[in-house]
């Protein structure tokens, strides 16, 4: 069973980092290709905690989403390019790593963005 992924992303993409809990790293080794990740995103605040507790075992972004309407929980859907050069190192194997179409979950300075990588180039 998967679970889902939760990371902080680089500063570059004015995100805030600390306190979160990593997928697992792929192998130290050479630096991975240089790729633009096709994100789809969703948005919102701050969540509350009885609501972050119902995100791990979710897999899907309709699943994500499902679970924000039900709880009235306001947010914005996006699609976005982040270039692998933008993050870290290590962070950017950890995405490569991660199985298709899984959600992960990035804490913003705004609130949460919950991520799905829907292509590559």
């Amino acid at each position: 069973m998967r679970s889902s992924h939760v990371m902080a992303l680089a500063a570059t993409l004015a995100l805030a980092c600390g306190g979160v809990q990593a997928a697992p790293a792929a192998a130290a080794g050479s630096p991975a290709p240089a790729v633009t990740y096709i994100l789809e995103q969703l948005q919102t605040g701050p969540l509350p905690p009885g609501v972050q507790r119902q995100l791990p075992p979710l897999h899907t972004l309709k699943d994500v989403e499902d679970l924000l309407k039900a709880n009235y929980i306001a947010f914005n859907w996006r699609r976005v390019d982040v270039a692998s050069t933008q993050l870290n190192p290590e962070l950017a194997r950890q995405i490569a790593a991660l199985p298709p179409g899984e959600v992960f979950i990035v804490p913003t300075t705004r609130g949460v963005s919950m991520n799905v990588i829907v292509g590559r180039r």
